[in-house]
C-alpha cells in the first residue's frame, strides 16, 4: 500500500510538472498561430469553422470557455490545449505501463523497469518540441493526441482482457473522436488488423457499429447550428450537399491545404519526409530515434501482431499521410503540415519507451540517466523557443490594423492569422464592429457573401473584379500588406500603417509623410522582440514581416517623394525587422547613388545582392513555382546590374564587369547587362568584345536603339 501510495505521488508531481511548465509559457491571449483566431471565434459564438467543421473541439471548447472562471477567451482554450496534452502524457504512462507488464513471445518485459521510471517516461513526450508547442495555442490538436492514446489505451485493455464491453467503449469513442479531427481515421488499419488478430470465435455484431455511428453523429451539429444563422457559418452545411463537401474537404481540394495544389502527386514527398525525421530527432533529442528503432526490432522479433499493429499506425498516419499532403518545402507550408506529425510521434513514442525498458532491463540505473537526460535537454533545448508568455504579436497586430482605418470602412485580408485575429478582434472583444472585414480567399463563396451581405461581394483574383468591388462599394477600402492584388487602373494606394487605403485620390500620397511615420512609430503597439529570425516557429515572423513591409512601403513613399532621410530611416527599419528583404537593401542602394554617395550605396548593393543569393537558394530548398522564381532572379539580376554602375563611378571597371557578368548568369537574356559589359569594353578599346556584346543585346531585343547605334560605331573604329 504504502509503495502504491509512493508511485501515485510521483505520477502527480509528474503531471503538475508538466503543467506548471504549459501554464508559465503559454500565449496570454489569441496566438499566432494558423486558425487559433478562429477556432477561438468559432467557439465563443457557437458558430461552424472551416471543414471539416470540428464540431467536438467546438463544444468542448465551449464548455471550457463557460466553466473556466478566469482569462480571455483565447486564454482559457489555450489553458484547454495544456490540460488535453496533460492528460495525452498520462494516458500515455498507462499503456507504458501495460506495455512493461506484457509478456511478449520469448521477449519477457514484464517488471523489468520499475514504474518510477515510466512515469517519468511520459514526461519525455510532454517536453518534445511539437506536443509542447501545440499545447499553449487555442487548437484541436493536443485533444487529438488525447483521444489518439486513450484509443490506443482500449484496444490494447481489449487485446489483454477480452471484454465486450471494452470494444463497445472504443466503438463509441472513435465515433466521438472524428468529431474533432478526421485524421484519427489513419489510425483505422492499424485498430481493423489488431481487433481481427484478437476477434473472438463468434463473428462481432452490428452493435459495434452502433456504437461507432452513435460517436459520429456529433456531425450532426453542423447543418442544425448552420440552420440557426451562426456568426460564422462556414459553407452553410445546413444545405446536405454543403455539408458532404464539408466533410470531404472539397472546399479545400480534397487535401491537406490548397498550397500543395499546382504539384504533381508525391513531388514534395521525400524534402517532406526528410524534414520530418529531422523533427524526430530533434524532437526527442537524437538518443530517442535510435532507442525507437531498438524498440521496433524487438517487437518484430518477439510480437509480430504487436510489431504489424504500431507499424501499420506509424506509416498511415506519418508517410502515407505525408504523401498525400504533399506540401512543398516552404516555411509556410512546413508549419501547416509539422502540425500533423503528433499521431506518428505518439507511435513512435511508444517504440522509443520500448526500447528504453530493452537498455534498462539490461542496465538498470542507464533508464534514469537516458529518461533524465532527454527531460533536461528538451526543457533546455526548447524552453527559449516556445516560452509564449509575453507573446500578444497577433493581439496587437488586430488592434494595430484597426486603429489604422476610418469609421466604416472595408478591410480585405488574405493569410489565416492576419484575417482571424482580426475576426477574434471583432467577433470575440467586440471591437470595431463598424468595418467589413473580408477574406480574399473567401470572397467568391455564397456562404462568405451571404454572412456579408451589407457589402457587395465577388472574387477578388483579378483586375476586373477588384474594379467592379471597388466601384459597387461606396466605402473605403483598405488591403493588408498579405493581400494578393495588381495594379490597379485609375486607383493609388496609400499608405496608412500596416494597411493601404485604395483611393483614386491624386496625388497617391501627400507631399509629406509625416503622418503615416507617426502611424506607425507613434500610435501602433510594439510588444515583443521584433526580429524575423529570433523564432524558430512560423507565424510570429510571419506577423513580424508585416510590419517590415510597412516600414518598406513607407520607404518607398518617402524616396518618391524625395525626402530621402525619412526613406533611409523607413529601409533600415524594414532590415532591422526582416534582415532577409533584398528590395529594402536595394532602394538604399538607389538613395545613396543618387545623393552621390558611391560607397554607401555600394555597400548596401552588396548587401542586396548577398540577399538575393540567399532567397534565390531557399526557393530551391522550397521547391518553389517557377515563376516566382523567375522573379526572384530578374530582380537578382537588376541588383547585380546597379552593383555594377556603382563599381563603375568608384573607378572599379574589373568589378563592374564581374557583376554584369554575373547579371547575365542569373538572367542570360539581360539585354542590359550585355549592353554595360560593352560600355566597358569600349572604354578599354576592346572593340572585338565590344561588338560581340552590342550584338548578344540586339539579339534578345532586336528594337534596342541605343546598342544598334552605338554597335555601328564600333563596327567603324574596328
Amino acid at each position: 500500500m504504502k509503495n502504491e501510495d509512493t508511485k501515485s505521488s510521483k505520477f502527480q508531481v509528474a503531471s503538475l510538472l508538466i503543467f506548471q511548465v504549459y501554464l508559465y509559457t503559454m500565449f496570454p491571449t489569441i496566438a499566432p498561430y494558423r486558425d487559433a483566431g478562429e477556432m477561438a471565434t468559432v467557439i465563443h459564438t457557437l458558430s461552424v469553422a472551416h471543414p471539416p467543421g470540428y464540431p467536438l473541439y467546438t463544444l468542448i471548447g465551449k464548455i471550457f470557455v463557460l466553466l473556466i472562471p478566469f482569462g480571455n477567451v483565447a486564454y482559457r482554450l489555450n489553458l484547454m490545449s495544456g490540460i488535453f496534452s496533460v492528460l495525452t502524457a498520462i494516458i500515455l504512462f498507462r499503456i507504458i505501463t501495460k506495455v512493461n507488464e506484457t509478456r511478449m513471445r520469448g521477449g519477457n518485459l514484464s517488471a523489468l523497469i520499475p514504474k518510477s521510471l515510466l512515469i517519468f517516461s511520459a514526461v519525455i513526450f510532454a517536453f518534445s518540441y511539437l506536443q509542447w508547442y501545440l499545447s499553449l495555442v487555442s487548437e484541436m490538436y493536443t485533444l487529438n493526441t488525447f483521444f489518439s492514446v486513450l484509443l490506443i489505451y482500449l484496444s490494447f485493455l481489449y487485446v489483454l482482457n477480452k471484454k465486450p464491453s471494452t470494444r463497445y467503449v472504443f466503438a463509441f469513442l472513435y465515433g466521438l473522436s472524428l468529431g474533432n479531427r478526421m485524421d484519427l481515421l489513419l489510425l483505422a488499419p492499424g485498430f481493423i488488423y489488431l481487433f481481427w488478430k484478437t476477434r473472438p470465435a463468434n463473428k462481432i455484431n452490428v452493435t459495434l457499429l452502433i456504437f461507432f455511428l452513435l460517436g459520429l453523429s456529433i456531425y450532426l451539429y453542423l447543418p442544425i447550428r448552420s440552420a440557426q444563422s451562426p456568426v460564422i457559418d462556414w459553407n452553410h452545411t445546413a444545405n446536405l450537399n454543403n455539408l458532404w463537401s464539408t466533410l470531404t474537404r472539397k472546399t479545400h481540394g480534397g487535401t491537406l491545404d490548397l498550397i500543395s495544389a499546382g504539384y504533381a502527386k508525391g513531388e514534395n514527398f521525400i524534402p517532406d519526409m526528410l524534414f520530418y525525421f529531422r523533427h524526430l530527432f530533434e524532437g526527442f533529442a537524437y538518443i530517442g530515434p535510435i532507442l525507437g528503432i531498438i524498440g521496433l526490432v524487438f517487437l518484430w522479433r518477439n510480437n509480430r501482431m504487436f510489431f504489424i499493429t504500431t507499424l501499420l499506425w506509424f506509416i498511415c498516419s506519418g508517410p502515407l499521410f505525408i504523401y498525400l499532403g504533399n506540401m512543398p518545402p516552404n516555411t509556410h507550408a512546413l508549419a501547416v503540415l509539422e502540425a500533423h506529425f503528433l499521431l506518428p510521434n505518439v507511435i513512435f513514442f511508444i517504440w522509443i519507451v520500448i526500447g528504453l525498458i530493452i537498455v534498462a532491463g539490461k542496465y538498470r540505473y542507464s533508464g534514469y540517466v537516458i529518461v533524465i537526460g532527454l527531460i533536461l535537454v528538451n526543457l533546455q533545448s526548447n524552453y527559449n523557443d516556445l516560452n509564449k508568455r509575453t507573446n500578444f504579436f497577433a493581439y496587437d497586430y488586430a488592434n494595430n490594423v484597426s486603429k489604422s482605418m476610418e469609421k466604416d470602412s472595408i478591410v480585405v485580408l488574405k493569410e489565416d492569422v492576419q484575417l482571424f485575429s482580426m475576426w477574434y478582434e471583432q467577433k470575440v472583444k467586440n471591437k470595431r464592429k463598424d468595418i467589413s472585414i473580408i477574406a480574399q480567399g473567401l470572397a467568391g463563396s455564397k456562404w462568405f457573401q451571404k454572412a456579408n451581405s451589407e457589402i457587395y461581394l465577388t472574387r477578388l483574383d483579378t483586375t476586373e473584379n477588384w474594379q467592379e468591388f471597388l466601384s459597387r462599394n461606396n466605402r473605403q477600402v483598405y488591403v493588408s500588406g498579405d493581400v494578393e492584388i495588381n495594379n490597379l487602373p485609375g486607383y493609388n494606394f496609400l499608405l496608412c500603417g500596416l494597411v493601404s487605403k485604395i483611393t483614386n485620390e491624386n496625388p497617391p500620397y501627400p507631399p509629406s509623410v509625416k503622418g503615416e511615420n507617426k502611424l506607425i512609430n507613434n500610435i501602433y503597439h510594439y510588444r515583443g522582440r521584433f526580429d524575423y529570425d529570433a523564432y524558430k516557429e512560423f507565424f510570429t515572423p510571419d506577423l513580424i514581416e508585416e510590419y517590415a513591409k510597412a516600414y518598406h512601403k513607407l520607404g518607398y513613399y518617402c524616396m518618391v517623394n524625395n525626402n530621402y532621410d525619412c526613406a533611409i530611416k523607413s529601409f533600415r527599419n524594414a532590415l532591422a525587422f526582416k534582415s532577409n528583404f533584398p528590395i529594402s537593401a536595394n532602394h538604399l542602394g538607389f538613395i545613396y547613388f543618387t545623393t552621390g554617395d558611391f560607397k554607401e550605396a555600394e555597400k548596401y548593393y552588396i548587401l542586396a545582392v548577398k540577399l538575393h543569393k540567399y532567397t534565390l537558394i531557399l526557393a530551391k530548398q522550397y521547391n518553389t513555382m517557377p515563376d516566382v522564381v523567375s522573379g526572384i532572379k530578374n530582380d537578382f539580376a537588376e541588383t547585380y546590374l546597379n552593383l555594377g554602375v556603382v563599381e563603375e563611378r568608384l573607378g572599379k571597371d574589373n568589378e563592374a564587369l564581374a557583376c554584369y557578368s554575373k547579371a547575365i548568369n542569373v538572367k542570360p537574356d539581360f539585354a542590359k547587362a550585355y549592353f554595360n559589359k560593352s560600355v566597358i569594353y569600349w572604354k578599354q578599346g576592346e572593340w572585338e568584345k565590344v561588338i560581340i556584346e552590342l550584338q548578344n543585346a540586339l539579339s534578345i531585343d532586336p528594337h534596342y536603339r541605343e546598342a544598334q547605334y552605338y554597335l555601328n560605331l564600333a563596327k567603324q573604329k574596328k
